[in-house]
């Protein structure tokens, strides 16, 4: 029978011992939490987030002033012109004797024409006139110191002069439509462009003379004009040379029962008396103010909502949104104005 040797036996139950040695020491660090694993460390807990107030689409009833009005443009225009128009005639320009802003004179000569072959014609006819008339009174004279004489050669003599007459009458007619003149005193304040040798045609407008002191301030609106009765107040404002110019007044023009085919319809004439360094053309503000109140209740006039003619809005009431019927007086395009139904102090939702 084999035997195992006495050494394998002895190595044997060492090498057991170490094993449950190596045991007992892992259930006992297992035992007391002491392990080789790191141990996990409890996470701190989140802090709590305060919900965020809820903002309500509200405003605030106040009292303060509206004002209901119509603003615009008008231009300071004259009200006495004339425009100067070419009637039967035309030709190649040959001086100018105008500028636009220039004070003239009734009579004064304002353009020129060329009349080359009309001035050495008219000449010559004014010799033919003055050569039959002096034959003529010749005859004439003779005629009264004599008593008489040959009626047919005084008759002959009249006709002659009559013929010359008529011939340069017809000569200086046609000259005279080579000069175009003044129709008026006043100031041009409209100028056609023109240059020696352009050729300008008949009916062409050569310029616009106007009183200087006839001036005016013209609204042109056919909506609103009809607001525009005569002597209403109107505010008119303008900056010139960097000064600011305010003044008040008179609507003096034709507003209504315009005929439709009137050049005048929907303009509105505003007397311009007193008012400085304007020139004509300029452009100035005007208002018209048409109500106003200085201590009104006042809403944005988005709040308001209308069913039926009627208007209302909401209202934040105890926590509540709450519809209330109002009376509504001035209105303009951001606010209104509460006549009943609100007062100052509340809340309104504006959505």
């Amino acid at each position: 029978m084999f035997r195992v040797p006495r050494t394998v036996v002895k190595n044997a139950r060492f090498i057991r011992s170490i094993a449950l040695g190596i045991i007992i020491f892992i259930m006992s660090l297992s035992a007391t939490g002491c392990f080789l694993w790191p141990v996990e460390e409890e996470m701190p807990k989140p802090p709590l987030v305060q919900p965020d107030e809820v903002q309500l689409p509200l405003r605030t009833v106040v009292r303060g002033p509206i004002e209901e009005s119509i603003r615009g443009t008008a231009t300071y225009t004259p009200s006495i012109y004339e425009a100067v128009v070419l009637k039967n005639q035309a030709g190649k320009v040959v001086r100018i004797h105008i500028k636009e802003g220039d004070y003239v004179n009734q009579g004064d000569l304002l353009l020129e024409l060329d009349s080359t072959d009309l001035e050495d014609q008219l000449y010559y006819q004014r010799i033919a006139h003055e050569r039959a008339q002096i034959a003529y009174d010749r005859l004439l004279e003779r005629w009264e110191i004599q008593g008489g004489g040959d009626k047919y050669d005084l008759r002959l003599a009249e006709i002659n002069l009559e013929v010359e007459t008529k011939k340069l009458n017809e000569l200086e007619e046609k000259y005279r439509k080579t000069r175009v003149f003044a129709p008026m005193s006043g100031q041009i304040n409209y100028m056609r462009r023109l240059k020696p040798d352009d050729v300008i045609a008949d009916g062409t407008t050569l310029c616009q003379i106007s009183d200087p002191d006839s001036g005016v301030l013209e609204y042109n609106n056919t909506t609103y004009a009809h607001y525009f009765t005569l002597g209403t107040k109107v505010q008119v404002s303008y900056t010139k040379n960097k000064q600011l110019y305010e003044y008040e007044c008179e609507v003096i023009g034709p507003t209504a029962n315009q005929p439709e085919d009137s050049n005048k319809k929907g303009v509105v004439t505003i007397d311009a008396t007193g008012l400085q360094n304007l020139e004509f053309g300029d452009r100035v503000q005007i208002k018209l103010v048409l109500n106003y109140n200085e201590n009104a209740v006042l809403v944005p006039r988005s709040v308001l909502r209308e069913n039926q003619g009627a208007y209302f809005v909401y209202v934040y009431e105890n926590g509540m949104r709450t519809q209330r019927l109002v009376e509504v007086g001035i209105m303009t395009t951001t606010e209104a104005e509460i006549v009943a139904g609100l007062e100052p102090g509340e809340q309104v939702f504006t959505r």
